[in-house]
């Protein structure tokens, strides 16, 4: 077995924990956004359409706001495996197709 072969299932090892990283943190984010989009201030009901109430916690109670920093912060984890992700199969290419030709 080679250098570049190690190298190659690393990669792969890394980009398959992203994936199932990736994965697991979308099934909490959505578990989040289902329980914080019932729990609005019920004075504000109608922030449900603005797009940007998740950004604001004055639009949901207080257990509503628990629930919308879980789902920010699953949202936010869900984004940094998709950028690893993405990142590990473009450098992994880069590395491994640049030692084979």
């Amino acid at each position: 077995m080679s250098y570049l072969d190690l190298v190659g299932y690393l990669v792969l090892a890394l980009f398959i924990a992203c994936w199932v990283g990736g994965a697991i943190s979308w099934c909490f984010a959505v578990y989040y956004m289902l329980k914080t989009m019932t729990r609005f201030h019920p004075k504000r009901e109608w922030g449900r359409f603005l797009p940007f109430s998740l950004f604001t916690p004055w639009f949901f109670t207080d257990e509503g706001n628990l629930y919308r920093v879980r789902l920010l912060k699953a949202s936010g984890l869900f984004l940094l495996f998709v950028a690893l992700g993405i990142g590990l199969g473009v450098g992994g290419e880069a590395l491994l197709s640049g030692a084979t030709s």
